[in-house]
């Protein structure tokens, strides 16, 4: 089984793909909405399957002159592309579009500035490998 480290990775948005620059962590939860199918009769409850879902987020050091933290507004529908360890061929990638939900900005005395940007998900999440 193989491990990899999350300084492998790579974030990329929009069309064109750019480089989100200074990125500390990045996240995407995948989620399956669960239907009741029971019916009068049923002595135990039945489910299904129901729509699929998928959101993250993607945390940097705050930079306003990064093209990749440019691309990410509020409100704007972007192409996510996530590399989790890196984009030579074979390494697995997922890819699809979001919805930019918010955007953080914090700091303090003794640290840098960071962004923090949130999405949902719209469509399918796709994951392959990079050829």
């Amino acid at each position: 089984m193989a491990t990899h480290k999350g300084c492998e990775g790579i974030v990329k948005v929009g069309d064109t793909p750019t480089v989100v620059g200074e990125v500390t962590d990045w996240t995407i939860d995948e989620k399956a909405e669960v239907i009741d199918a029971s019916a009068i009769g049923d002595c135990n409850r039945k489910k299904d399957v129901g729509p699929l879902d998928w959101s993250g987020s993607i945390n940097a050091h705050w930079d306003a002159e990064d093209d990749g933290q440019i691309a990410i507004g509020v409100g704007t529908l972007v192409v996510i592309d996530v590399y989790p360890s890196g984009e030579e061929s074979g390494d697995t990638h997922y890819t699809g579009t979001g919805i930019i939900t918010g955007i953080n900005r914090s700091g303090g005395f003794d640290g840098l500035v960071k962004a923090g940007f949130s999405f949902e998900g719209t469509g399918t999440l796709t994951e392959s490998q990079v050829v």
